[in-house]
């Protein structure tokens, strides 16, 4: 008994995986067009789900959690820079590139909000996440930036001499 619940309750959780899947492609267009309030609301009388009701429905799932950093990203470009917070930091996906961007999305809050500390060691961990994100020199200078902001200097030389180590392009 307990095997047949474990074998349908992987089934459902790929179903609603592979759903959300196809839901997150079909806004990606409007995504990516830069019609951002309507990526998070979708559009009225259309098949045309918005990323608010992806992560509802299926925010459990890898593509959940993928739709998480879009409506996050959303509404910042948004200025509702709150309501982008609270996505990044809601995101548990597997995906590093993506939880290198929460972390990032999180920074980039916690430097508008002036918390220049928080700033730099979120912008830091997410540079560390995966050694394939391209992003993560820039990472690094932000979290620099912050230190600096902070008055630790010797964090920020450390970094920007890893920088110039690793990154030398």
């Amino acid at each position: 008994m307990v095997i047949l619940a474990l074998v349908l309750f992987a089934n459902n959780k790929k179903k609603n995986n592979d759903l959300a899947g196809t839901e997150l492609a079909r806004v990606m267009n409007i995504y990516d067009a830069g019609n951002y309030f309507e990526a998070i609301e979708g559009k009225a009388g259309t098949k045309l789900i918005g990323l608010k009701q992806i992560v509802d429905k299926y925010g459990s799932t890898e593509n959940g959690e993928i739709s998480k950093i879009y409506i996050a990203n959303a509404y910042t470009y948004l200025g509702k820079l709150d309501e982008g917070y609270k996505f990044y930091q809601d995101y548990s996906g597997s995906n590093k590139i993506f939880k290198a961007t929460a972390l990032a999305g999180q920074a980039s809050y916690q430097a508008y909000k002036k918390n220049s500390d928080k700033a730099a060691d979120l912008y830091k961990k997410a540079a560390f996440v995966s050694d394939e994100n391209v992003l993560n020199p820039e990472y690094l200078f932000q979290a620099g930036l912050n230190y600096i902001s902070e008055g630790k200097n010797s964090e920020a030389k450390e970094l920007f001499a890893k920088i110039k180590k690793d990154y030398p392009t």
